[in-house]
This record gives C-alpha cells, structure tokens and sequence, in this order.
C-alpha cells in the first residue's frame, strides 16, 4: 500500500499561489501497488482531496506485463509520456508545486503544456542506455465517459544517458557523475482542432548536486476555418522553459538541500497578456525520512510581462508524509 499527504500554508487560485494567509491540504493519496506473478504487476491510486484531477477521485489504475527485460506492455489511466518534470511523482519534487504554466493550465482545463492523465495503452522498455516509451490514449480528461475526441492521442519519449539519476529530484546518492537527456512529443486529435506538442529535458547529479533543464512547446491548429477568420489569431500556440538546481548540504546526521528555479512562459504567443511571465523560486528543503517524511519551504517571486502586475508572490511551507 502506498499513500501520500501533503500540507501547505497557502491557498491556490487559477493556477497562483496567493498572498492570504492560511492553510489547506494540498494532496491526499491512497493507493495499492503489486504483483501476480513476476510478469503482471498492478497499480491503483485515488486522490482523496481532487484539487486538480479533472473530476476524478481515480489518478492511476493499471495493469502492466513484463514481456521481457528490454520491454512492457501498461493499459490503463496513468500519465501519457511526457516531460520528465511531469513524470516525476509529486512527492519527489524540490518545491512545493511544479512551474506556473502547470497549475495554469490545470485550473483553467487547458490540457496542452500538459496532457494529464490518460487513459490507453503505453508500450516501453530499455535497451543498454535507452529508455522508450510510445502509447496511445483518448486524449480527453475522465474515463468512464468513453473518448470525446475527433481521434486519439499518440505520445512517443525517448531518453538515454549515462548512470542512473533515480526516481527523485534530490541527489540523495551524493556519488559520481550521472546525466541524462529527454525528448518527447504528443499529437491529440482533441474536438474541433490537433494539438501538437514536444519537448526536451536534460538532468545531471553529482555529489549532492542536481541540475534539471526543461522546455516544452505546444501548438493547437483548427481543423477547419469559417471564411475570413484570421488563420492566426485563432490557434493557439504556448511555451514554458524552466532550470533549477538543488544542493544536498555536506552534513553526516541530517539531509538538508538548498534549491532555486527560473521559469518563463507563454500561454499563447499570439495575445500579450498576464499569461506570459517568468518566476524565481528559493527553497530549503529538510528531509528527515528521504522524501518519505519531509519539510519544504519556498519563496515564489512572480512578474508578469505584459497586462496587470498581480500580487502574486507567495511563500510557501509545506510538510510531506508520504507511505
């Protein structure tokens, strides 16, 4: 059984971390991992708060078959792959939440820099320094409902390097010189219009010291136009670009890391407005139980580029249970 819980003082509105104080529970999470035999494995997890699950009280329900050391066979709801900054649990993050464009778009059901969670059919596997995975799923958020796209949605990410970089953020290993690079993309047949996405990230740890590097783009294209419409201004096309860095301090009896992020985005180069922005984050992070037990402290510095100057830093505390 694995379970996760997650507090923070702040609240959170259309994708900000706001100035009032108070408290809330950010994430709550149950779920059930295990095997049949060597080859089947399942995985189960319900979100107990649904703060930003389109709906679903169900994050993850899967099945998955080994077929062999270099390949697996996963059907079910689970994340589409792509972007590693995204395929990286949430309990396993250097801050508090992800970059801006993630809560943006969770908050405002625009699943583009973003895909969420899908439900379909993953193939993946590794092969020396290779790791691949390509699926197929609706494309749309819920998963009772059957599949509302015109089509379907297709993920492909590949991603080689050298060492192993672990499943965390933080370099608890503190050993010897390990990377890693990513590239990925999607195309979702969604309702009236293709959304065409890709990315590239790049990871490095060594001695304590980890650096993530990321940049994604998607692009939302009609399928057809009325006459006249201007054949610009009605897509939508957005961006994000983050780098962060964190330090496991040189301490024997206790795991306390210093972290710091730049993120900038556009929600739609087509429109100047508070939707393109950069962000500074500053964290201080003490895990007492790895990332199992831990406190997090961050300091959010938001400053819009065009439109309205929101009051919109935060500092951010937060403690993580997780089981």
């Amino acid at each position: 059984m694995v379970g996760m819980v997650g507090a923070d003082a702040d609240s959170f509105s259309n994708g900000d971390a706001m100035s009032r104080d108070g408290f809330r529970l950010r994430r709550a999470r149950l779920g059930i991992d295990g095997q049949i035999t060597s080859q089947w494995k399942y995985s189960l997890e319900l979100d107990l708060v649904d703060e930003f699950s389109g709906g679903n009280v169900l994050l993850d329900a899967s099945v998955t078959w080994i077929a062999c050391r270099h390949a697996w066979i996963r059907a079910g709801v689970g994340k589409a792959p792509f972007s590693r900054m995204l395929l990286t649990s949430s309990a396993k993050l250097q801050f508090v939440e992800r970059p801006h464009w993630v809560g943006r778009e969770n908050s405002v059901d625009g699943y583009m820099l973003d895909p969420g969670r899908q439900l379909g059919l993953t193939v993946g596997g590794a092969v020396a320094f290779l790791r691949w995975q390509v699926g197929v799923y609706n494309g749309t958020p819920g998963f009772s409902a059957g599949n509302f796209n015109d089509g379907l949605m297709y993920a492909v990410r590949l991603e080689g390097g050298l060492g192993n970089l672990g499943t965390a953020e933080a370099d608890f290993e503190r050993s010897g010189p390990r990377f890693a690079v990513g590239l990925n993309g999607y195309l979702n047949q969604a309702p009236a219009a293709n959304v065409r996405a890709a990315g590239v990230d790049a990871g490095f740890k060594w001695q304590g010291l980890s650096v993530w590097l990321e940049a994604v783009w998607a692009k939302a294209v009609p399928d057809s136009r009325p006459a006249g419409t201007d054949t610009i201004m009605d897509e939508t096309e957005s961006w994000g670009m983050s780098a962060q860095a964190g330090y496991m301090l040189p301490f024997d009896d206790m795991d306390l890391e210093l972290a710091a992020r730049f993120a900038i985005m556009d929600d739609n180069v087509h429109f100047e407005n508070e939707g393109d922005m950069w962000e500074v984050t500053a964290g201080v992070n003490w895990y007492l139980m790895k990332n199992n037990l831990k406190l997090m402290l961050d300091y959010v510095l938001k400053e819009e580029l065009h439109g309205a100057d929101l009051s919109n830093d935060a500092v951010l505390a937060m403690l993580q249970l997780a089981f």
